[in-house]
């Protein structure tokens, strides 16, 4: 068996990469309208529209629970999303009004880095096209949404900060992996003698 010094552990979790920001729009008050900014675990999103009016209204989804962003009206739109930081990945649940596609692009410093374009499937029971989209081959600090169907809403906006180690994080990351090679050394020959 194989014995972990807690220190050592507590280094490698220490550089493991946080967690991810979820923006449900549960914390807004229905109704409220497109441009606003909110900030979840310390990433700021600042959501503007073009050619549609985007306000959070409370769920009637199948799978999106809650309050949603949703294009409430019948002009097609584009909603934009800016973020306070660099980010390496976003998904989020949507559902369109009718047929149509929706389609993700992700921009850094105004250079696209990702784009993603699918449609939904009707859940049983269910009235309108719902699914998932996310980019993760870039990285972004702003989003675009747009959706060749009249209407789109959207829920559960998850984005991940940029995992890219500070020199002090991988310099403990490799005290952390040489000090385990040398336990498991002293361990491997004190069990041959």
């Amino acid at each position: 068996m194989i014995r972990t010094n807690p220190f050592v552990a507590g280094i490698f979790l220490a550089c493991l990469p946080m967690g991810a920001a979820v923006f449900t729009f549960d914390n807004l008050t229905e109704g409220t309208a497109v441009p606003f900014t909110d900030t979840q675990d310390g990433i700021t999103a600042s959501f503007t529209q073009t050619g549609a009016t985007f306000l959070v209204e409370s769920t009637f989804l199948a799978t999106l629970t809650g309050n949603v962003l949703l294009d409430a009206d019948d002009q097609l739109g584009v909603l934009t999303v800016n973020f306070n930081q660099n980010l390496a990945v976003v998904n989020f649940g949507f559902a369109t009004n009718g047929i149509g596609t929706l389609t993700l692009t992700a921009f850094l410093n105004g250079q696209q880095t990702c784009t993603a374009t699918t449609s939904g499937g009707i859940p049983p029971g269910a009235n309108f096209p719902e699914g998932s989209i996310g980019c993760q081959t870039g990285t972004f600090n702003s989003i675009q949404i747009s959706s060749t169907a009249p209407d789109f809403a959207i829920d559960n906006l998850t984005v991940r900060a940029e995992n890219v180690p500070e020199p002090a994080t991988l310099g403990l990351a490799g005290v952390a992996l040489a000090a385990l090679a040398l336990r498991r050394r002293a361990v491997n020959r004190a069990f041959l003698r």
